[in-house]
């Protein structure tokens, strides 16, 4: 955006296009700017706008009111509010005639003004359409930031294309502090421009975090700089640059949550958790022979507290990438263990203003202000933040506040519209039992302001009724008459003793223990309820049935000599579809992920006992198998984990070393791959295969059928079979190397039958010379005597699955995988598709296609193709490869020259096209 206050621009440094913008219609702009300066930002800005704020302000009630700063002839409030691209207005500005009504409908209903300085632009804004009405002001002029206060206080959006670092520093405080204290929800998104004014971008931004919650930023191309600004910033290259910001502040507070703040922000209650609680965790606590053993006072209840705690982070299985929201956040000590124990990001919900003041104190004091977010005040049922943004949300006694049955329904809806499919709702609450005596609750209403509380059923009804499962709920109410006992007769020995003399007033503190006794009373009547309750989003919502896996066709019960252990490697190196978000065996595949389907298969079949190996992410792994796992399952199957830390860099078979402990000599085991799932027939027929513990061989399953199989990898095993005995087919080659279907009979589909003598394999192999090996070189070890020891049972057609490729979940998901042993009813199991560890949609395209449906142009790209534009003709990348080669080596060159070693790693080295050519040097 080119602003009308350059006059309060150091120097010159930036173009003056103040003559344009005198100009009656936009076809000046246009032409001397949007086309000849490649004017692009505003595609960047609706973009961010679509990702952020549609989803937001399309929640609104309509009309509400937009405001377009230092607004010129609107071209930004065409592309946000009318959805237009660059393009669409260039072309609607083309010519006096075209410029004369804005072509595009809004795509929502509001009401906008625009506000300038320039009145040529203002007429021509309302003439068009564009606006519903101006103010023609100077913004650093005090009169005129006066009388556009009042339309920023009622906008429920605010725009600002880069204008703002153009103002006074007082004129943005005034109006960012108008817009942050106007009613209801409001959205904020503002753009800053590089390489001009940096200072006073800085104290800009400075201003907006002060005032305004950060909701996300996005850096893009602005313009091309001018051949003035050329000869100011002369290294800087040939374009200016944007960063654009969305912001929102805080929820207006209807009168019941006004209730709650007003109790929290009095000097006597805020005195009084501070004094008598002992610590910033001031919500029910759990008393066992620990807590019982210190000193009664507030030692005693933070102790108590702190265990409450902790109970409620073992529910939510914290890790370091997690989003969390803390609804009822109070001083931040829940918010900040997160942070500070798991570097968890923390974003904070809480109606009292000292509360929130506190709680930045004591965050900012412990250097934690970068994973734990304090806005401005706000509501449970509004928080302002994006649909499906968080991993958890944790709450602890807090949902009470929220007064009225309605108040607290609107909350748990407001939790399911934040969590991501498959995260966590966690939180305990004070609540009524269903058999309670309501008249006789009337003194613990009124110690809160309350009409009633909420129940078990009622929360169970309100979660259900918005998509969540419960997936437990622990009650512990016998600790609620011990707390409030407990707070009782401290807050009473440190009034006895003055010690609260001028912080809380008598007559509150006389109140506050006749209340606190009610607690009490009615607790040890069974009419008060405390526990905790954890619910999870399912990974698709709206499924037809609750269950999290398929259901599969019975089978007969596993022989007593039959195989029943199991190893799962989840520790091979990585491949195509592990990603940040998690491993491949991750990915769901319908409402389970596949490391689930496979424990759900090997259950069914017959396994009573599996080791999981668990590598990249490996604590992701678990947690999710602990979370997501049908209880039934658990029951019937011994689950252990091996967490192996970065051993798992080695390989599935090396990691097999570490499994040698949790089996006996005489004990035989299945190998299987975690990101495959299998027909349970199969895994019963390679259960009961003649394995004799302590022979020499091994069992494979393998698919003969496999010409035409879609997205196989290179590493897939591939086995040449001798068929002279085709009731003992055995393997007499086995190679990753081998070409499939030219040299090779079969693949291996990864499930084994092993015993004792694998470890041997492994020992020899690891005792070699070999840095690293493969499975194909454990099961070398089988072909390499005469006969080979390497027995192959085929699949028979039945269905197995191996999620390595992207092609191979476009193939799962069109072929819907009904043949995997299921029963008939369930045989649309796969209809919603596949989905990322975090729950998002993996799109991809129908077999045979190369490009995935909303990709880009990559996808299409195969490997010889790459290969031959990145390292043969080097038509991509070639100049920037050669630059970044010579900047690199001249450093290592002046390493050396100190004396030093050089070492180099790249992050993100895709193909090494970058690295490789630096071997030469």
């Amino acid at each position: 955006f080119f602003s009308p206050f350059n006059a309060i621009m150091a120097g010159a440094a930036k173009q003056d296009f103040d003559a344009i913008y005198k100009q009656p219609t936009p076809v000046a702009f246009n032409r001397d700017i949007m086309q000849s300066l490649s004017y692009v930002c505003d595609d960047f800005t609706r973009q961010e706008f679509d990702r952020l704020l549609l989803p937001l302000v399309s929640q609104l009630k309509q009309p509400f009111n937009v405001i377009d700063v230092c607004c010129c002839y609107g071209n930004t409030t065409m592309a946000l509010v009318n959805g237009m691209t660059v393009s669409e207005i260039r072309e609607n500005w083309k010519d006096e005639a075209a410029c004369a009504k804005v072509t595009h409908k809004r795509r929502f209903d509001c009401k906008i003004t625009g506000i300038d300085i320039s009145e040529s632009a203002l007429n021509y804004c309302t003439s068009s359409g564009i606006m519903d009405a101006t103010i023609c002001a100077d913004l650093n002029a005090p009169s005129g930031v006066s009388t556009v206060l009042p339309a920023v206080r009622s906008a429920s959006l605010l725009i600002s294309t880069a204008a703002l670092v153009y103002l006074s520093v007082e004129t943005v405080d005034r109006m960012v502090r108008e817009f942050a204290s106007g009613e209801g929800p409001g959205y904020c998104i503002v753009n800053f421009l590089n390489p001009f004014e940096p200072e006073k971008t800085d104290e800009m931004k400075r201003i907006l975090l002060k005032h305004l919650g950060f909701i996300g930023s996005r850096a893009s191309r602005h313009r091309k700089l001018s051949d003035h600004e050329k000869t100011t910033f002369t290294e800087y290259g040939d374009w200016a640059l944007l960063e654009i910001w969305v912001l929102q502040r805080g929820y207006c507070k209807p009168q019941m949550d006004t209730q709650a703040q007003a109790y929290y922000d009095s000097a006597d209650a805020f005195n009084f958790y501070r004094t008598v609680w002992g610590s910033e965790a001031a919500h029910v606590g759990i008393y066992d022979g620990d807590t019982e053993a210190a000193e009664l006072g507030p030692e005693r209840i933070r102790l108590a507290s702190v265990k409450a705690m902790e109970k409620l982070t073992s529910k939510v299985v914290p890790r370091a990438d997690m989003r969390i929201m803390d609804m009822g956040s109070g001083y931040g000590h829940t918010a900040r263990h997160f942070a500070k124990n798991y570097r968890s990001f923390v974003s904070c919900v809480e109606l009292s203003t000292k509360e929130n003041e506190l709680n930045r104190q004591l965050t900012e004091e412990e250097g934690l202000s970068n994973l734990v977010s304090v806005p401005s005040e706000r509501s449970f049922t509004s928080t302002g933040e994006k649909s499906s943004s968080f991993d958890a949300i944790v709450s602890e006694d807090s949902f009470c506040h929220a007064a009225g049955t309605r108040e607290r329904e609107k909350a748990i809806a407001e939790c399911a519209r934040l969590l991501k499919p498959g995260g966590v709702l966690v939180f305990t609450d004070i609540m009524q039992s269903e058999t309670c005596n309501q008249a006789e609750l009337a003194a613990v209403y009124k110690r809160i302001n309350l009409t009633n509380l909420g129940s078990v059923n009622q929360y169970k009804q309100w979660a259900q009724e918005n998509g969540l499962l419960l997936m437990d709920f622990e009650d512990l109410s016998q600790q609620l008459p011990v707390h409030y006992s407990t707070v009782r007769s401290v807050m009473m020995a440190k009034k006895d003793a003055g010690e609260l003399t001028g912080l809380i007033s008598d007559d509150w503190m006389n109140n506050h223990a006749e209340g606190l006794q009610e607690w009490v009373n009615q607790a040890n009547q069974k009419h008060l309820v405390w526990g905790y309750f954890k619910f999870c989003k399912p990974k698709t919502l709206g499924e037809g049935h609750s269950t999290s896996a398929p259901r599969y066709r019975e089978l007969p019960a596993l022989p007593s000599n039959s195989i029943k252990a199991a190893i799962v490697s989840a520790a091979g190196q990585l491949g195509e579809l592990d990603t940040r978000a998690g491993p491949g065996c991750l990915i769901s595949l319908g409402n389970s992920s596949i490391i689930a389907h496979l424990l759900v298969q090997l259950q069914h079949a017959g396994i009573e006992r599996v080791l999981v190996q668990c590598g990249y992410m490996g604590q992701k792994i678990e947690e999710s198998i602990r979370r997501t796992l049908p209880s039934e399952v658990h029951k019937k199957l011994e689950i252990q984990f091996m967490q192996l830390g970065t051993e798992w860099h080695l390989g599935h078979a090396c990691s097999l070393r570490a499994t040698k402990s949790f089996f006996k000599p005489d004990e035989r085991f299945l190998i299987c791959m975690a990101n495959h799932i299998f027909d349970p027939s199969l895994v019963r027929k390679m259960a009961c295969v003649p394995l004799e513990a302590g022979a020499e061989g091994a069992y494979a399953l393998v698919e003969t059928d496999f010409v035409g199989m879609v997205g196989v990898p290179a590493s897939i095993i591939k086995l040449r079979l001798d068929r002279q005995n085709l009731e003992d087919v055995r393997a007499v080659q086995i190679s990753t190397e081998l070409m499939a279907s030219e040299s090779s009979d079969g693949v291996c589909a990864g499930l084994f039958a092993c015993n004792w003598s694998v470890f041997d394999k492994v020992e020899a192999l690891a005792s070699s010379e070999a840095v690293f090996f493969t499975m194909a070189d454990v099961l070398c070890g089988y072909v390499q005597s005469y006969p080979s020891n390497l027995h192959c049972i085929p699949t028979d057609k039945k269905v197995w699955f191996a999620a390595e490729t992207k092609d191979t979940l476009a193939y799962a998901i069109s072929n819907g995988l009904h043949d995997i042993g299921i029963i008939t009813g369930d045989n649309k199991w796969l209809q919603d598709g596949a989905f990322d560890a975090e729950g998002k949609p993996i799109h991809v395209g129908p077999v045979g296609q190369a490009k995935y449906p909303g990709g880009s142009d990559w996808s299409s790209f195969s490997v010889e193709r790459w290969r031959n534009a990145v390292y043969v003709t080097r038509e991509y990348f070639g100049e920037l490869c050669e630059e970044t080669i010579k900047f690199i080596v001249e450093i290592a060159k002046q390493i050396k020259l100190r004396g030093e070693h050089v070492s180099l790693v790249e992050v993100g080295c895709g193909t090494g096209e970058f690295v490789y050519p630096i071997a030469d040097h």
